[in-house]
């Protein structure tokens, strides 16, 4: 499991190829463990971090001009505006980082919970209607991603 050389993320699935992980289809805000999973995940990419450094723009602008207004002159103000920025760049990198070093758990976490829940961890897709092939894996028609949805199963039972 690693990441994808076009900058997305990609899994490797139980017959060892990579499959790339597609985000489109999933809403925010949902309980589904398997879609919070997707959505851990999402946030340790180029599109996740973009989101946080836009949040964090608004934040510092909201800070600077709370800043201006509390006291529209003097050192302080540039003071305030120096430690605002310096506390926000110290929360984007400790964020990117952070996100960065927890990929490989995000993408075992996503798999565990896609078998669980019988879809396919890199598109979604239900396999329940999908028969497993001989070696055990079920194969998605969506993306092509071959999972081993018995030993998950098996793996519960016991």
């Amino acid at each position: 499991m690693s990441g994808d050389p076009k900058g997305g993320i990609s899994l490797v699935d139980d017959r060892g190829c990579r499959v790339p992980v597609v985000f489109d289809a999933w809403a925010a805000g949902t309980t589904d463990p398997f879609a919070k999973a997707r959505s851990a995940l999402r946030m340790t990419t180029g599109a996740g971090l973009s989101r946080m450094l836009f949040l964090l723009g608004w934040l510092l602008g909201v800070m600077l001009l709370w800043s201006f207004w509390t006291a529209p002159t003097g050192k302080t103000t540039i003071g305030r505006a120096i430690g605002f920025g310096g506390v926000i760049v110290c929360g984007v990198l400790f964020w990117y980082f952070w996100y960065k070093r927890r990929r490989s758990v995000f993408e075992r976490r996503l798999v565990e919970r896609g078998k669980s829940a019988r879809a396919c961890p890199a598109c979604g897709y239900g396999l329940d209607e999908c028969a497993p092939a001989g070696d055990g894996c079920t194969v998605c028609p969506e993306c092509g991603g071959a999972w081993n949805l018995t030993a998950q199963s098996e793996s519960k039972a016991g």
